[in-house]
């Protein structure tokens, strides 16, 4: 009997996984150690090696994460029988198992800390592709190392950054708070229910107070039109950095609704914006809010860690584009050594601005003219910050793209 399955990684492109009876065993896996856990033909869980910091899940963590696992694995399509067997399998090894202490993953790549997570390699034409529960994988890690980078534009010590949309493993908060900054952390599963609990927020908070960072990471429901966030920081100066990751024009919305009143003592917003989630419009519309809060505009990229190509973590393929994308090191992407948590994440980024330059929107960046179209990942700088002027000097404004014209 076969099974068909798809996966999906970054950016949404489609590969087929097979999940067959006959497809190849752990032995035909180079890349799978004699500890690795099989749990359905091509899906293999890397138990983490021994470590200092011990992470302690309830029974009621396991069990939201035998859920996580089956849909980010693309195992929740198979038949219930199938499915029964395979949260049978993950109980009674060491992934997930049924609560209890497990060891901490050490992020040792660009920073270093300990993470509750469980580390899945699922296999495609025999070439492993890495996956960390809940719901992140190897490509998505590298978006996280963008909130550090873009910090130190602000303050050279100790800062207050706004994580919106921190996911259900708070992994972009995590360089922010190795740093030593203050981190608030909004997401929709991090509100309390009736009972008092929640599942995916207490699964955060291993990783946070494993960490010793439960008085700086300071976690919060959904941002919502409401004057929640402005009564939160009217106490505080200046909020260094602020950065928005949701899914749709709904919460784009509702969260710029509720943002509106701290905009002013921020000195830079980070936002994800992919034209196939909002649309240009949406992505025009955000580009208007922020103009209208006095804000300049900037595109991200990286085109140095991966010499000939753009950070994918940056950037997607599109057509307008001089160069093509890499996620990862060769060795990495042509599956001869396997992904290890925080490998090749950007670390060149530099900046360029967006303007209007009378003929549209432009942006001159490296890589492409086209920055809605080929660009994810963009920077809002407030005109009065006092990072505006780190940043114009190093990465050139407005009046530098489009002569006298107007800034953005």
């Amino acid at each position: 009997m076969i099974y068909c399955v798809t996966w999906h990684p970054r950016n949404w492109a489609s590969v087929v996984l097979l999940l067959t009876i006959s497809q190849p065993t752990a032995a035909k896996h180079s890349l799978i150690s004699s500890t690795s856990v099989k749990i359905a033909d091509g899906v293999f869980c890397l138990p983490n090696p021994p470590s200092d910091r011990v992470c302690r899940a309830t029974p009621a963590i396991s069990e939201y994460l035998y859920v996580k696992a089956l849909d980010k694995l693309h195992l929740d399509r198979l038949p219930a029988g199938r499915r029964k067997k395979l949260r049978r399998r993950l109980r009674e090894s060491s992934c997930i198992g049924d609560g209890g202490d497990f060891p901490a993953l050490k992020r040792e790549y660009g920073y270093e800390y300990f993470v509750c997570t469980f580390h899945f390699q699922v296999y495609e034409d025999a070439e492993p592709f890495g996956v960390f529960l809940p719901s992140d994988d190897q490509d998505k890690i590298g978006d996280c190392d963008i909130l550090p980078w873009l910090i130190r534009l602000s303050t050279t010590g100790t800062g207050v950054a706004v994580d919106i949309g921190a996911g259900d493993s708070g992994s972009c908060s995590w360089p922010l708070l190795s740093e030593g900054h203050v981190v608030h952390m909004f997401e929709t599963g991090y509100s309390l229910g009736r009972d008092g609990t929640a599942a995916e927020r207490q699964f955060v908070e291993l990783t946070r107070d494993i960490n010793g960072w439960h008085t700086r990471g300071i976690l919060h429901g959904p941002v919502a039109d409401n004057s929640y966030v402005e009564d939160l920081f009217e106490n505080v100066d200046k909020i260094d950095l602020l950065k928005i990751d949701v899914d749709d024009r709904a919460s784009y919305e509702a969260v710029f609704a509720g943002v509106r009143a701290v905009l002013h003592k921020t000195e830079i917003v980070q936002v994800e914006m992919i034209e196939a989630e909002i649309g240009r419009s949406g992505m025009l519309w955000i580009m208007g809010i922020m103009q209208s809060h006095n804000f300049l505009m900037f595109g991200l990229e990286d085109v140095e860690t991966f010499p000939g190509f753009r950070h994918g973590s940056l950037g997607h393929d599109c057509v307008n584009s001089t160069l093509p994308i890499r996620m990862h090191s060769e060795a990495v992407e042509t599956g001869r050594v396997p992904y290890e948590y925080g490998k090749d994440g950007p670390g060149k980024i530099r900046m360029f601005p967006i303007c209007e330059c009378g003929t549209g929107v432009m942006g001159q960046g490296l890589a492409s003219q086209d920055p809605f179209n080929c660009n994810i990942q963009f920077a809002f700088v407030r005109r009065d910050a006092t990072a505006r002027s780190k940043v114009t000097e190093l990465y050139g404004s407005c009046e530098t793209l489009c002569a006298e014209r107007t800034e953005l």
